[in-house]
This record gives structure tokens, sequence and C-alpha cells, in this order.
């Protein structure tokens, strides 16, 4: 399981569908999201939105 925002979805599912096209996402809106980590920099956007351009 993974929380991303909104603006990633597209990127993420291009990747995902880049690396399997029998794959399928689960994707549910969440309100909340508590735990280490969560109130930290977003350190793996770049890497998605880079997979996903050259996918």
């Amino acid at each position: 399981m993974t929380v991303i925002s909104q603006r990633e979805l597209a990127a993420l599912n291009k990747l995902v569908q880049g690396i399997d096209g029998a794959a399928f996402l689960v994707i549910s809106k969440v309100n909340e999201v508590r735990g280490r980590g969560f109130s930290m920099g977003k350190r793996h956007t770049a890497a998605v939105s880079d997979q996903a351009a050259r996918g």
C-alpha cells in the first residue's frame, strides 16, 4: 500500500502499466494519514515522475 497525492496519480499509473500491463491499482480518497514519515518532504516524487517520463 502507498499514499500519493492526486497530482502524482497519473505518473504512477503510467509507470505501473509500463511495467505490467495486467496490473491493477486500488484508488481511494483518504482524509488523513498518520505515522512516521508523512510530515517529511517527498523524496520519491522526482523518481516517479522520471520513470513515467521514460516509460
